[in-house]
């Protein structure tokens, strides 16, 4: 008799192996050994996602099936983009564990208790009252202390679901939880989006378990909306730091985004700092020689906006002498200023963004 071998989920996406050449989870001829579809399987090992067969409605559906209300949630954030990586959803669950992604990249300034401390305090003015644990993806900080709120979950017979927006750092965490109970990682880690579309249960321990999900969809981060051949590499970050001796600076942030500090406070020392991707190209001017720049974008920047995708102006004005405003770049890092009284920023026309009257960094 042979095997049905369609029955089994695909380790990556989640999704029941589909012999529908349609299908997210096409497999040609699924085998007792096949543990990845078609897609992820490209994907795992080449790098190359096809989502061709998959749309948002596709994930917002999956996501609205599940019951979460019984069970306990990490709701996995990333802190280059604080507000919109917090889903409303959970705001009021006291059942949910909020990790902070990617904090070893603190790691260069000499307070960095301090600095979590402000992230903490930014996040409760934001109306969020749980448990906070920093964690990071490529230290592996603090593994230890999540998976112990995750045994102490699974001891009270209550489900735990891993939850994100897309790009936060979920399969990574899920990955760094499976090593640190000595299994080998099997989810794939992608900057782009719809890698995972369904639910898939994973065993952690003979005690414990978790529940990957999808994705929670998320335009309003940089890494969600570049091209898909510009790479972006998180490995390591950089603090570059501009001193402000006139008006009319213009910053371009690789072909992305622009920051145009367009009124410094006399008399005092304006400058404006971003803690950033290394490599990431920052390029500082004279307005007079924006034009110039952008004409020339396609030999100077590396980093491409999707081409649907169109900057808008946002003007911030009457800003305040000798207070330090932050600003989260949407994922891809920190920008602070000081002693400037007017900005203008040019990010994409859906993007949220705020200058807010926090020291971070």
């Amino acid at each position: 008799m042979k095997m049905n071998y369609y029955n089994k989920k695909c380790l990556g996406c989640g999704e029941f192996f589909s012999k529908d050449e349609k299908s997210p989870s096409y497999v040609k001829e699924a085998k007792e050994n096949t543990l990845y579809c078609q897609r992820c399987f490209r994907l795992k090992n080449y790098g190359v996602l096809d989502n061709s067969n998959i749309d948002d409605a596709f994930i917002e559906n999956n996501l609205s099936s599940i019951d979460f209300s019984l069970g306990s949630i990490i709701l996995v954030v990333d802190v280059f983009n604080i507000e919109d990586s917090l889903i409303d959803e959970f705001k009021n669950n006291k059942n949910v564990l909020l990790v902070i992604n990617k904090i070893s990249f603190f790691n260069m300034f000499k307070n960095i208790l301090s600095v979590t401390e402000r992230i903490k305090s930014y996040i409760k003015k934001l109306g969020w009252n749980q448990q906070v644990i920093f964690y990071d993806s490529v230290n592996k900080f603090n593994i230890k202390n999540i998976n112990a709120w995750i045994e102490k979950e699974a001891k009270a017979k209550k489900k735990v679901y891993i939850v994100g927006k897309t790009n936060v750092g979920k399969s990574s965490l899920i990955n760094a939880l499976l090593k640190f109970n000595d299994k080998d990682p099997c989810l794939s880690v992608s900057p782009i989006k719809n890698t995972t579309v369904n639910l898939r249960k994973i065993e952690l321990s003979k005690y414990s378990s978790v529940i990957d999900t999808p994705g929670f969809q998320n335009e309003n981060n940089f890494l969600s909306i570049i091209k898909q051949n510009n790479k972006l590499n998180f490995k390591k970050m950089v603090l570059k730091s501009f001193a402000l001796k006139d008006d009319n600076q213009v910053f371009f942030l690789e072909n992305i985004a622009r920051i145009e500090c367009s009124e410094i406070q006399k008399g005092l020392n304006s400058s404006i700092s971003f803690l950033i991707i290394d490599k990431f190209n920052i390029h500082r001017t004279n307005i007079k020689n924006k034009e110039k720049i952008l004409n020339k974008a396609n030999e100077m920047f590396n980093i491409f906006l999707d081409d649907k995708y169109k900057l808008k102006e946002i003007i911030f004005s009457n800003l305040e002498k000798d207070i330090k405003y932050t600003m989260f770049l949407n994922g891809l890092g920190i920008m602070s200023i000081k002693n400037v009284q007017e900005i203008k920023v040019f990010f994409p026309e859906h993007f949220k963004v705020e200058l807010i009257k926090e020291f971070i960094i």
